[in-house]
């Protein structure tokens, strides 16, 4: 006859190993939501693309291409200003 003893320490570390890893692996999101997230953050990035070059073509002043930031006053309007 064979005898099989266990030891209780050793048993009660693989549990607390087993818990620390159920603690530490974050839950999976569902296929769904991972497609989702990845869809809302290409589209943002498309849109930081966009703005970038948008900016890039357009002067650093609005002086340059005959835009005026200047207050006008109603002398100077073609037809008398409002």
């Amino acid at each position: 006859m064979v005898a099989v003893t266990y030891d209780t320490a050793r048993v009660a570390a693989r549990q607390a190993v087993k818990a620390a890893r159920a603690e530490a692996a974050a839950p999976r999101k569902p296929w769904y939501v991972r497609f989702m997230d990845a869809l809302v953050e290409a589209r943002a990035a498309q849109a930081r693309r966009e703005v970038e070059r948008y900016l890039r073509m357009m002067p650093h002043r609005l002086d340059e291409h005959g835009n005026r930031l200047v207050k006008v006053g109603k002398s100077e309007m073609p037809f008398g200003g409002w």
